[in-house]
């Protein structure tokens, strides 16, 4: 931006969030001085990150190399100011964190000191512990740093697993945007986390939740959460076995009011514009579904005025299955 020098950020990125933070950097005219995207089994939005960095291929790392003696090297070359992390899932080294005299920034999905650690979609679900998102700076430990700033995400009864996910991306790039200006000017606040506070959580934490024991004892609402947890739009985790096949089981949940469809009849604007490309491109519900990920029963509710304000990540997989620029549904 004019009137200021940019920001030099080294920024880690992987899935949507880290697209849309990589556009909104190169927006408000910070140099992006490097990109580390994910291991290759686990990038997501990974060329279109890229691109919108706008870093060349020299000035990109590979995620399993940052504990690297050279790849260290040449991040100190590049004299980042700042990191940003975006849905950028690996453990940092010390060495690297101590590199950029401004810190390392970190975006995490959960209300810390709440759901420290992995899948914080699932465990507000499964323990009922609050919901939220959360901007801070990275120590040592595993999400425990300095907080600049949070936002409550509360979970609703219809709320699975992909839902809240869906709800926690859009808090936290509003976050993100909301409190940069200040982490630019380096006003933002830090507020220290009560270590023994709160709750953690490994990866492998959420594997035993899955099976479905159908004897074991239990009671209907542990038995829902697991299984709203385990759901998302496109797949589901839980099961149970019979014969030696897994059965795949996910919940659709839906307030009574929403039964009724009140605003059917009615749709919002990004409603009418994604029925119009749709059938513009003589695709059925069906078809944009299978193309997008997105389930047909969310794109039908979108086009009728039955969902309200759709997550903006639902809206990106929706305009990447109709071939269009992102926002454009939005705009």
């Amino acid at each position: 931006m004019k009137g200021r020098a940019p920001v030099k950020v080294l920024l880690l990125a992987n899935n949507s969030p880290g697209l849309h933070i990589a556009e909104y950097l190169r927006a408000e005219g910070e140099e992006i001085v490097g990109l580390g995207i994910m291991p290759p089994d686990r990038q997501r939005y990974t060329e279109e990150i890229i691109e919108a960095a706008g870093v060349p291929a020299d000035r990109i790392v590979l995620g399993e190399t940052l504990r690297d003696a050279a790849t260290l090297e040449r991040i100190r070359a590049w004299a980042p100011d700042i990191i940003v992390l975006a849905f950028y899932g690996l453990i940092l080294k010390p060495e690297l964190l101590s590199i950029p005299p401004r810190g390392v920034i970190n975006m995490h999905p959960a209300l810390l000191p709440w759901n420290r650690g992995m899948n914080a979609n699932v465990w507000p679900i499964i323990e009922g512990t609050p919901g939220g998102v959360t901007i801070h700076y990275l120590d040592p430990d595993i999400d425990t740093g300095d907080i600049i700033a949070q936002r409550e995400v509360p979970v609703l009864p219809t709320d699975t697993g992909g839902s809240h996910y869906e709800a926690t991306i859009v808090a936290i790039e509003d976050l993100f945007y909301e409190v940069w200006p200040a982490i630019r000017a380096g006003t933002a606040t830090r507020t220290p986390q009560v270590r023994d506070a709160g709750t953690f959580h490994w990866l492998r934490d959420v594997y035993p939740l899955d099976e479905i024991d159908l004897d074991a004892p239990t009671t209907a609402r542990a038995l829902l959460n697991r299984l709203r947890a385990r759901t998302y739009d496109d797949r589901t985790y839980a099961y149970f076995e019979d014969g030696g096949q897994r059965v795949y089981v996910a919940v659709d949940l839906s307030l009574e009011s929403a039964r009724r469809r009140p605003s059917v009849g009615k749709p919002s604007p990004v409603g009418r514009r994604l029925a119009e490309l749709r059938e513009a491109r003589g695709l059925t519900v069906r078809d944009l579904a299978e193309r997008s990920g997105v389930s047909w029963q969310t794109i039908a509710d979108i086009e009728d005025g039955a969902f309200g304000t759709p997550p903006r990540e639902t809206l990106s997989a929706i305009e990447d299955g109709l071939g269009v620029e992102r926002r454009t549904l939005s705009r």
